[in-house]
């Protein structure tokens, strides 16, 4: 309201002349005034002078307590007043918060003539106000509708006068007052669950268990039952699974009972028959092309000679590889026949005679819609296209929008006051490779071993593409629609009346960016929210563009910059200025935690599991980013941050030193303190043992029972965290430390009849919290006063009985409030955060790598080896070009070092010939078996210590006098080396980087008869190795957030329930 100001000069009071024609100076009424007759200069200046009517009073209020601050609004013509009746006794006049029954209230008083029945205006009322006789308020400012007041007791807090009292009373609580607001720091998961019936099933050793579903469509190979480290019961009883149990491959085997039946391979194998499970995959899909780049292939053996009464022909195959995952109306067969082909239904399996029922071996009858024409020989191989199970032909996003991007999610709240929550904490990035990161091998190309023909069309393999373009191709992002998952502290639809939330930003952010964007923003009239009671906000993201970005000053915003306890409070430009204040609080010097790296689909401790980093007996990790893993070869740091429960955040706090090591009882995993290596995986802790008693690693072409050696049980690797002691209540070494967050305010149910002052309770998280002399009220029972808790029976984890002081009669589930102590600034929640200083790195990927220098003179074979350098590799591995001669051609590199990942297997040799072979041909040489395995050489490196053409380095020979002039290869193997391409020289040091490039091939027996000596070697083609060039190392020391977080108070019951750890101490020395 605008303010009039007149300066009586004259004070001088005129009735005699009209109010308009009143000079400057003069008036005409006036009351509760006072003419100066001092001595001084302000002689006859009016004075304010008490009164003698009664504007208000709370006399007759039953307030029953004291006024420890007030605000007068003169342009409103009000009066905010601050009451308690309550006296903190503490030592410091801190730390006992408001008992149950304590007067506080925040009062709004109209300046007017007094009228006793026209109270003054509550609004804010309840223990959570916290004031004090103590701590009078004098820090007290009004912005426009906001009043804004500190007390050097609580947080700073500001109430909206004309809102606040339109709310219930049950609206208003500290979330709702705090200047800092309430911080969402539950992330967002990406995956889903689907729910299925189990029939029958079959065990077929530890390896595989296949399990006959009421209905298979929604399942998928890869999915993961949800509780892999429970014991399952079933009609065979139980078993102890200690490894994930994923499905590795869903086939169609026609009717049981009626129901369509489909087996789900799964490893390893649990006893789940008779039982209702719930498999989860990730929420991440590709829901275009129809069809997915992989192929099934067979061989032909016979078609119908015409299609029967329901236009079909039956299609008669020697199966290759998993012919029955043809299922459906989808699957396209491809190749020099019909291309649009489609299988119609896939009628059933005919296995052939095998040791080994994990091998699909004999014939597979399938049914397609059309006659093959012309019809193809016997044993041609015909290869099908599989049906993408995601596919949506409706859906309205960009495809190709993420296949190029790592991108994240996130949240944050908008609330009631306009105001902006912080920003959760991110995702990991969404992503997951096409074909899930394999290297496929793809139907091979006609007539690429002499005497053999392939009805088929030209496809290469992923290894020859990758060898030739030194790019891994599909290494994109196959991931274009994505269900994201928001849990909530609350129901969803109760968001606006817990915490004033208004909006729900949905956050995006890409990893080469520095902005954060936003993709949309529901409100929470939206039928999403307010019909959803669930406390799990669903948000599809279709791949499309973000419409909006966040300013700078909100993206840098990780906390709210509000003090936690001010005495002074101030406005000076519409900024509110907080002055003798206490800024934040003080972390615990250390947390006795150790910390240790293994596969992330397992438990810490194997006979212990779900005791172990992960709170929810689960790591949903392996589910929601089934590609992600821990770099190995890097040195890591890990910490842990606490914050408030308004996003007041602790400094990294790191791990408590000690002298040993330590593990869980009977467990295996050993631990250390808060840095860790990380060193290369050995070969043969990730691959399968083959059965042969060596403990040898596999390779692609090796099995097990039939089964491929592959790595199938390996799901990456995520980084354990085992906490001996819990976050503590208090720490004796520094003050401001600010304890541990109670809500005091608690909401339970009766487990059973209550006729005497005996409440049984259910076990939950708050009990710990609840003490003797805390209060309990009856919400249910109007008439019915509160009781104190005189003594309290039972634990936490099963249960208590609390005695009152009083008998009461309460039905069974009848809700009860309990209020105890309160702490609202307490550690709320946690986050993991790491620092790995290594930066971005490149992988080369080369073709073979030959040990054989030319000629195979040279004695420095064993650590010397030779690869062609082509495309970006290049780049990667770039020649020193600093000082150079004008005719050099030979170059050293620029000292990069390469960590060996995939070498080359040793090859098996055949012959392969004409159908009538004449004496004298000439025999092609096929290689086999050359495909790459995992390096097993610790941190072993190599350096390319030269670069230069094949025939500067004596690799290959010009033969001059050849018309026309050709260059000889001396060192098969090389690839492409007629091209004279650059070839680096590699020093190994000490370990043998790669293979006989065979350059004499008379060693190997010929076949009979006897063509040639001077075979030629092909098939070379799929050979790679891989490299890993060593990262540059940041100067930074950042620890960067992870997305691992949660509650405090679920960590710390999490840590009561666990297993006691035991020391690891070192090995006594051994030796002279």
């Amino acid at each position: 309201m605008a303010n009039v100001t007149n300066t009586f000069i004259k004070s001088k009071m005129n009735k005699d002349l009209d109010d308009r024609l009143l000079s400057n100076g003069e008036y005409r009424d006036a009351q509760n005034v006072n003419i100066s007759r001092s001595e001084g200069d302000d002689v006859g200046a009016l004075e304010n002078v008490l009164g003698n009517k009664l504007l208000t009073s709370f006399a007759n209020q039953s307030l029953r307590a004291e006024v420890i601050g007030y605000l007068a609004d003169d342009g409103g013509n009000f009066l905010y007043v601050f009451t308690t009746n309550y006296t903190d006794t503490s030592s410091d006049e801190l730390s006992n918060s408001a008992p149950y029954g304590a007067v506080c209230k925040i009062l709004k008083v109209a300046l007017q003539e007094f009228n006793a029945s026209i109270p003054p205006l509550v609004l804010a009322e309840g223990r959570f106000l916290n004031f004090s006789k103590t701590h009078p308020i004098y820090g007290i400012s009004l912005i426009e509708d906001l009043l804004f007041w500190t007390d050097d007791r609580n947080q700073p807090r500001k109430i909206n006068v004309v809102t606040a009292a339109q709310l219930s009373q049950k609206a208003l609580n500290e979330d709702a007052i705090s200047v800092a607001k309430y911080y969402p720091f539950k992330i967002p998961y990406l995956y889903e669950e689907v729910s299925i019936s189990v029939l029958t099933g079959q065990t077929f050793g530890p390896e595989r268990f296949e399990v006959t579903l009421a209905s298979a469509a929604v399942l998928r190979a890869g999915d993961i039952l949800k509780v892999p480290y429970q014991n399952l019961g079933g009609t065979n009883g139980s078993t102890e699974i200690f490894y994930p149990i994923q499905v590795k491959e869903v086939k169609y085997t026609g009717f049981v009972g009626g129901t369509a039946g489909f087996t789900v391979n799964v490893l390893p194998s649990p006893d789940i028959r008779g039982t209702t499970v719930t498999f989860l995959r990730p929420s991440g899909k590709r829901v275009t092309p129809r069809y997915l780049p992989e192929f099934n292939s067979g061989q032909f053996v016979s078609q119908s000679s015409a299609l029967d009464a329901s236009g079909n022909n039956t299609l008669v195959l020697k199966a290759w590889w998993s012919i029955g995952n043809l299922v459906g109306d989808n699957a396209k067969l491809i190749g020099n026949f019909n291309n649009s082909t489609d299988i119609l239904t896939t009628s059933s399996q005919i296995p052939g005679p095998s040791s080994s029922p994990t091998v699909l071996e004999g014939q597979a009858r399938i049914k397609i819609n059309q006659i093959i024409s012309p019809a193809p020989d016997v044993d041609d191989i015909l290869a099908f296209r599989q049906p993408n199970p995601e596919y949506t032909d409706t859906w309205p996003g960009d495809a190709d929008l993420l296949s190029d991007k790592f991108v994240r999610f996130a949240y944050r709240f908008k609330f009631d006051d306009g105001e902006y929550s912080l920003i959760s904490p991110f995702t990991q990035p969404a992503f997951i490779p096409k074909q899930d990161g394999y290297f496929n091998t793809f139907v091979k190309q006609k007539n690429i071993i002499p005497g053999v023909t392939t009805n088929v069309d030209s496809y290469r393999s992923d290894l020859e593409t990758t060898q030739a373009s030194t790019i891994v191709s599909f290494f994109e992002n196959k991931v274009q629609d994505v269900l994201i998952h928001i849990p909530t502290e609350f129901p969803v639809n109760t968001l606006n009346d817990k915490l004033n939330v208004l909006e729900i930003d949905i956050l995006y952010k890409e990893s080469d960016g520095l902005a954060i964007q936003v993709l949309e923003t529901i409100s929470v009239t939206d039928s999403s929210i307010s019909s959803n009671s669930s406390s799990v906000i669903e948000y599809r993201y279709q791949s499309r563009k973000p419409f909006k970005t966040l300013p700078g000053n909100e993206i840098s915003r990780v906390f709210d910059k509000v003090p936690i306890r001010a005495k002074s409070l101030s406005v000076t430009g519409g900024r509110v200025i907080y002055g003798n204040f206490l800024n934040k609080h003080t972390p615990p010097e250390n947390l006795n935690f150790g910390v240790s790296i293994s596969d992330k689909s397992r438990p810490a401790d194997g006979s212990n599991p779900g005791t172990v980093g992960d709170i929810s007996n689960l790591n949903f990790s392996t589910i929601a980013y089934p590609n992600h893993t821990v770099k190995q070869n890097r040195n890591y740091q890990v910490g842990i941050v606490l914050s408030d429960r308004y996003g007041r955040q602790s400094d990294v706090i790191l791990s408590s030193i000690k002298n040993f090591e330590f593990k869980q009882v009977n467990g295996t995993e050993v631990f250390g303190g808060s840095s860790i290596y990380h060193p290369y995986k050995e070969a043969g802790a990730t691959y399968e043992d083959l059965g042969n008693g060596t403990n040898d690693f596999g390779k692609q072409g090796d099995v097990i029972n039939g089964e491929s050696a592959m790595p199938f049980s390996w799901f990456g690797d995520s980084i354990k965290i085992c906490f001996i002691d819990k976050i503590p209540e208090t720490v004796s070494y520094a003050e401001g430390y600010p304890g541990l967050y109670k809500s005091g305010e608690y909401t339970a149910e009766t487990t059973g009849v209550v006729t005497n002052n005996s409440i049984p309770l259910a076990a939950s998280n708050y009990l710990p919290y609840i003490e003797i002399g805390d209060v309990v009220s009856f919400p249910d029972q109007e008439n019915l006063s509160p009781a104190v808790i005189i003594g309290i029976t039972g634990g936490a984890e099963f249960g208590q009985t609390l005695a009152l002081s009083k008998d009461v009669n309460l039905a069974e589930n009848e809700e009860i409030n309990i209020s105890g102590t309160e702490n609202k600034l307490g550690w709320y929640s946690y986050k993991v955060v790491v620092q790995q200083q290594k930066q971005e790195y490149y992988n080369a990927y080369l073709p073979l790598i030959v040990n054989d220098v030319p000629g195979g003179i040279d004695s420095n074979s064993v650590t010397q080896a030779y690869t062609t350098l082509i495309s970006d590799n290049i780049n990667k591995i770039p020649p020193d070009l600093g000082e150079v001669q004008p005719e050099q051609t030979q170059f050293r590199t620029s000292d990069e070092l390469l960590y060996p990942r995939v070498l080359t297997s040793n090859f098996s040799l055949s012959y392969v010939q004409a159908d009538s072979p004449i004496v004298g041909d000439t025999a092609d040489i096929y290689v086999q078996g050359a495909y790459g395995f995992q390096a097993s050489l610790g941190l072993e490196y190599f350096v390319i210590d030269t670069i230069g053409k094949t025939t500067d380095l004596g690799v290959n020979t010009n033969d001059l006098a050849a018309s026309p002039p050709e260059v000889i290869t001396t060192a098969p193997g090389i690839y492409d080396a007629k091209s004279n391409p650059p070839v680096g020289r590699i020093s190994t040091f000490s370990t043998q980087a790669g293979y006989s490039s065979f350059s004499s091939l008379s060693n190997y027996p010929l076949p009979s008869p006897v063509l040639t000596s001077t075979p030629r070697l092909t098939g070379l083609s799929q050979a790679i190795s891989i490299l890993e060039v060593d990262p540059p190392m940041s100067r930074l020391e950042i620890f960067w957030e992870t997305s691992t977080t949660g509650l405090v108070e679920e960590l710390n019951n999490a840590i009561d329930a666990g297993v006691s750890t035991v020391e690891v101490l070192p090995s006594p020395p051994t030796g002279g």
